[in-house]
């Protein structure tokens, strides 16, 4: 509900609180997890051509792993944050409700 009087607005669209949850997700963990794909592939390539031998596949296996912590923590974070975001959401809409209840 949003509601206008004079030049206040006061209230909330849920249509476009989904839509900014949908684009922090697609713009920022997205994103983010690309690129650190792209460039994990670019370290590879680049410590291949110089280091060999296991240490030189330890690295790129603790890198990996690095990686793919900080990706699960960003997908953890999207996660805790939707459902933080979709609660608010929700107590306004119930407020919304009560705002003209009789008693």
């Amino acid at each position: 509900m949003v509601l206008t009087i004079e030049n206040a607005t006061v209230g909330y669209n849920a249509e476009n609180v989904d839509d900014l949850i949908k684009s922090i997700k697609t713009e920022v963990i997205d994103n983010a997890i690309s690129s650190f794909d792209g460039n994990f592939e670019t370290l590879q390539q680049s410590v291949e051509e110089i280091w060999q031998g296991e240490s030189e596949k330890k690295f790129i296996a603790t890198i990996k792993d690095d990686i793919d912590l900080v990706k699960k923590g960003l997908n953890t974070i999207y996660q805790n944050l939707e459902g933080e975001i979709s609660l608010i959401v929700s107590k306004m809409a119930d407020a919304d409700k009560k705002v003209f209840e009789r008693h």
